[in-house]
């Protein structure tokens, strides 16, 4: 209780300091909570508090929910995989994504928008994992280590598939790189709203089944001994962890790490159960992700993929040297 509280004191806190800070101006806390007192202005005639409604509040809302999501669907992979390595991206839904969203990209203007793009990459993420689970496991029964080797092999080949769309889209390469590196630039409240919703739903299914996880994660057979369905449980927790990853791609392209490092802090910090675990998992992940997004505007708006990686890869060696030590 007193692990949560403290996180959602973090979480709240790092929602502050982005609201704050921004990509030019900074507001008190004061200014800040004068502008969200009187609510959105009617219109832009207070360029100060539309910043604020419009471009900042949405963009924050929506580092929150990819950096829960992203968190939350690490947590997941890692006990569905029982392999601290694993991440959002293990079974090649960003890889998957990637080809949708890069290939909106080179879309006619009268036909290319914000929320094609999304659908596009959204659609072939879910036909990517679609295609590992028939070709990993085809009796459906969900051999996960076929499922690992079949998104590793999809993933290569699609990322190689996507270096080539790098390669002959011409002026078009750098808006292409530019979303692939993940950014929250054109963040709105449609975008915030979407991946919510999405956000929401991936978390209500995956703490449902937080119990039944965690005694998986120990071993599959002493799981199925205890009463545990395995099958169903590796199909929810495969298709709703997965959910979460394409819906973060979809909207704000690949950003590495966060699915990766997060969860491991937070498992040296509570127990391992994913009752306790998920939860604050999800509310690290959106934290950081907050922080990282707003120190990427004040980096010159750099993509905030780069910053996580920047964080997150350093992170990783050490709890890895400690890991060994």
């Amino acid at each position: 209780m007193k692990i949560g509280m403290t996180l959602a004191a973090l979480l709240v806190l790092a929602v502050l300091i982005a609201l704050c800070s921004g990509s030019t101006q900074w507001l008190s806390p004061i200014q800040l909570f004068q502008i969200l007192k009187h609510g959105p202005p009617a219109d832009s005639a207070d360029p100060i508090a539309y910043i604020v409604w419009q471009l900042r509040l949405p963009r924050v809302l929506l580092a929150m929910f990819v950096g829960c999501a992203l968190s939350a669907s690490g947590t997941a992979f890692q006990a569905l995989f029982r392999n601290p390595l694993a991440d959002p991206y293990v079974i090649g839904v960003s890889s998957s994504a990637a080809v949708g969203g890069a290939a909106a990209i080179l879309l006619p203007p009268t036909v290319y928008s914000g929320m094609v793009q999304m659908g596009m990459a959204f659609t072939t993420a879910m036909a990517g994992l679609a295609l590992v689970i028939a070709v990993g496991s085809p009796r459906a029964n969900l051999q996960l280590s076929s499922i690992v080797l079949a998104g590793v092999a999809l993933g290569s080949f699609l990322w190689a598939f996507v270096a080539f769309v790098l390669m002959m889209s011409g002026q078009d390469s750098t808006r292409i790189l530019f979303w692939l590196l993940g950014s929250f630039v054109g963040a709105d409240w449609q975008k915030a709203a979407m991946m919510g919703s999405a956000t929401t739903l991936g978390l209500i299914v995956l703490i449902k089944i937080a119990r039944p996880l965690t005694i998986f994660s120990i071993g599959e057979t002493s799981a199925a001994h205890l009463g545990v369905e395995t099958v169903g449980l590796k199909w929810i927790t495969l298709i709703f962890a997965s959910l979460l990853a394409a819906a973060s791609v979809s909207i704000v392209g690949v950003i590495g790490f966060v699915g990766l490092f997060v969860p491991h802090i937070c498992r040296k910090i509570v127990r391992p159960d994913l009752r306790t675990l998920l939860p604050v998992s999800a509310a690290a992940g959106g934290a950081f992700m907050v922080l990282a997004d707003a120190a990427a505007q004040r980096l010159g708006e750099i993509n905030t993929g780069i910053v996580t990686a920047m964080i997150g890869a350093p992170v990783l060696f050490v709890l890895m040297r400690a890991k060994d030590s």
